[in-house]
């Protein structure tokens, strides 16, 4: 198996001196991470791991939640916060006869990690040699945060589907019915805000915005192509699209909710934001070439679809 969150807590819970359940150790460890950068939820609360996903997480079923991955892709906290964390947390329940093996241990399996940083890899041989292990550990965990924790076991059952990362996915836009999907509904309410006609309901009736319509959608079955690629390929992983897609909102919502003199104008301010997004955090825009100025645009309409965005046309006495 390779080096992942599930390893290295599977690992701690080797020295621990009591009994302690694995959700409790997991928040137990990311609690300075959450604090300190007061990393939340979609509910806006507090991240907290709970039963049903530590469990996930143990089995190699689930990856890191998406705002742990951000703020350490943001390099937000440090290795200093969690040592000193560590210290006041976790080493009072650690066994001491049994850290200098459990750090040898990890320091074996992050070596052989090809992508472990070379800085990382030598502080870690380094803290190992000095015996430095609570600052080991801090820096073992952190980097577990930072890589794949989920396995996909189809490649093992399977190949179909395989798609070249390295190239982008064929878009395919379906014209039926397009306009009743409820994104560019929007767009056209968008039309009629910044021309002042009250009643037009279809492209036709705005011959002066028929190109950019079609480039919106162009750009909306661009992410869809994301979407069933990573679904459909053997590059799948849980809620990997649905990431990408809280990437888009966070990155825009702000922008969005600005005062505008028209719809259209909001539209094009959260579509220019959208492209300025980094989504490095996320492994699909880490290791494929499919994250586009399109896509990241036609992200945009998806969540307007899926109402998470609501349309371009607020309420403000416009």
């Amino acid at each position: 198996m390779s080096y992942c969150l599930a390893m290295f807590l599977k690992k701690i819970e080797t020295v621990l001196l009591g009994a302690i359940s694995e959700e409790d150790l997991i928040n137990l460890l990311i609690k300075s991470i959450v604090t300190g950068a007061t990393v939340k939820n979609r509910n806006d609360e507090l991240l907290y791991i709970d039963k049903q996903r530590t469990s996930k997480i143990m089995n190699n079923q689930s990856n890191v939640p998406l705002p742990l991955r951000k703020v350490l892709s943001n390099d937000i906290t440090s290795v200093d916060s969690l040592e000193q964390h560590f210290e006041k947390e976790l080493r009072p329940i650690l066994i001491p006869e049994k850290m200098q093996g459990l750090c040898c241990e990890l320091t074996d399996y992050l070596i052989s990690c090809d992508e472990l940083p070379e800085e990382i890899a030598i502080e870690v041989e380094q803290c190992n040699k000095e015996k430095k292990h609570i600052r080991l550990i801090a820096l073992a965990f952190r980097y577990s945060l930072m890589v794949p924790n989920k396995i996909n076991n189809s490649i093992n059952r399977h190949k179909k589907n395989i798609i070249d990362k390295k190239k982008p996915v064929a878009m395919v836009i379906n014209n039926q019915e397009v306009e009743e999907l409820l994104c560019f509904q929007a767009i056209i309410a968008a039309y009629r805000s910044r021309t002042g006609k009250t009643q037009g309901i279809s492209i036709d009736e705005f011959p002066q915005y028929k190109k950019h319509f079609q480039r919106q959608k162009e750009a909306y079955f661009a992410a869809e192509a994301v979407r069933h690629a990573t679904r459909d390929s053997l590059f799948d992983e849980e809620n990997l699209f649905d990431d990408l897609l809280d990437e888009s909102y966070e990155g825009v919502i702000e922008t969005w909710e600005q005062r505008y003199p028209d719809g259209f104008e909001r539209m094009e301010a959260v579509l220019s934001q959208a492209v300025q997004i980094s989504m490095e955090s996320n492994l699909i825009a880490r290791e494929t070439v499919w994250i586009s100025t399109r896509v990241k645009k036609g992200l945009c309409h998806i969540l307007v679809n899926d109402g998470r965005i609501e349309g371009w046309v607020y309420d403000e006495n416009i």
